[in-house]
């Protein structure tokens, strides 16, 4: 999509920022410039044997190598790699279209309903409250009450294999205990950390009904010169159910 909409007006993008919709900024991406525009820059940590894929920022010949999720992996195949979870295989991808990387702290989570392990073990994953002022670098989270943090979040850090499930050194981390749901009352805790602003949005897609959700995702659709998903009808059936 991005290739066709370049030829099609006849420009190149200087930077392309591939980011989920389930992430949670608890600050500013970093300014562009500090970027390295020779090499794909991803998040520290979260590696789980590869490299953190859940963000990435490079010019269009990086960003092509880096969102060839399905056609690269005949290559990679090819060079050997085989049986390669989501992480690793993204660093494979690199690795054989020879495109370097750069790890840099970024500040943001990604928002999760699953569960671990409490407290997380060598290789466990760690779920961090989302309302951390570090850099998280797309760690797993959830709105909590913090049942580790200081020295005793750090040492849980610490005890974790950095090439796996490790989110970088982050400071004055708060960790959730994520073997059970969400806090029956994680609605209340969002809204006083979040603030007003953020508590607005998350009541008013808390009440939409499905016209409503219908209609907003219809005018969005408008907007854009290519809708590449499903309808807005089958978006909205899925989100009010879950």
């Amino acid at each position: 999509m991005i290739s066709e909409y370049q030829l099609q007006h006849k420009f190149e993008y200087k930077w392309i920022i591939r980011t989920r919709f389930d992430g949670y900024w608890n600050g500013y991406l970093p300014p562009l410039d500090e970027m390295d525009e020779k090499a794909y820059t991803v998040p520290v940590g979260s590696q789980f044997g590869g490299l953190n894929d859940r963000l990435g920022i490079g010019n269009w010949k990086t960003s092509e190598v880096a969102l060839s999720r399905l056609s690269l992996l005949p290559l990679i195949h090819a060079n050997g790699a085989k049986g390669l979870n989501s992480e690793s295989s993204f660093k494979q991808q690199l690795i054989v279209r020879e495109v370097s990387y750069k790890l840099r702290d970024f500040p943001f989570c990604i928002l999760s309903r699953r569960k671990y392990g409490w407290p997380p073990g060598r290789r466990g994953v760690p779920v961090a409250s989302m309302f951390n002022r570090g850099h998280l670098n797309g760690a797993k989270c959830r709105p909590c009450h913090p049942v580790s943090n200081g020295g005793a979040a750090k040492s849980i850090l610490e005890g974790l294999d950095r090439g796996w499930s490790w989110p970088g050194n982050v400071d004055d981390i708060e960790l959730c205990n994520p073997t059970g749901d969400w806090e029956p009352q994680w609605q209340d805790l969002y809204d006083t950390l979040a603030g007003p602003e953020r508590a607005m949005v998350r009541v008013i897609l808390t009440h939409q009904n499905s016209t409503e959700c219908i209609q907003e995702n219809e005018a969005l659709r408008k907007q854009v010169q290519v809708w590449d998903a499903p309808t807005p009808a089958m978006i909205c059936e899925r989100a009010l159910r879950t």
